[in-house]
């Protein structure tokens, strides 16, 4: 829960926009974001029984899921603050360019493309771990990877649009979500959260 209040702050608290004239949205944005919501209400909302494990115990088992699952949560919170934090004000909800907008690729952004993203899947995972049984867990997971996956394609076919070679350069040095794993969300010509200013 701590966890969770950490993340409501990082937007909550973060640097307010400027008033800025649009130049482009991607709609298919929002309809990803829908399949993300759908991911976490599954494991807010599918619980197994308060303090019960979520594989039978093997006496051990029980504590190691759980440093495994403050372990994502904290990373996962940390990356999200850190991504926010390193956009500022030039961070929005709905993808979309803005007039003066330009290429961030420090911070975060120079280990994944999408550190935002990758928090967010990570405390969907974290808080699966904590609350629901595998099976919804496993589900849960598809669905939200399958809205990120889009959310990735929609942004980054704007960016892809704005930036052309600088992007492409970027895309093929940095990964999408896990470093190291670059064919792991959308290696298409798409995606990144307003990492533009």
């Amino acid at each position: 829960m701590l966890c969770w209040l950490a993340f409501a702050l990082a937007f909550f608290l973060r640097k307010r926009p400027r008033r800025q004239q649009r130049r482009k949205r991607e709609p298919l944005s929002l309809l990803a974001m829908a399949f993300s919501g759908v991911g976490f209400a599954i494991v807010w909302g599918v619980r197994r029984p308060p303090f019960s494990p979520m594989f039978p115990s093997l006496g051990w088992s029980d504590a190691l899921l759980a440093a495994v699952t403050m372990v994502i949560a904290g990373g996962s919170v940390c990356l999200v603050m850190w991504g926010v934090r390193t956009l500022g004000e030039h961070w929005s909800l709905a993808a979309q360019l803005i007039q003066d907008h330009r290429l961030v690729v420090e911070g975060p952004y120079a280990i994944v493309r999408h550190p935002i993203y990758a928090g967010m899947l990570g405390m969907m995972l974290a808080t699966g771990l904590t609350m629901s049984s595998w099976e919804w867990v496993l589900l849960a997971m598809v669905i939200g990877w399958y809205g990120t996956h889009l959310r990735i394609r929609s942004e980054e076919r704007l960016l892809r649009g704005a930036f052309g070679k600088q992007f492409d350069e970027y895309r093929a040095r940095v990964p999408s979500l896990i470093p190291g794993l670059h064919w792991f969300a959308s290696e298409s010509h798409s995606d990144t959260h307003e990492r533009v200013k």
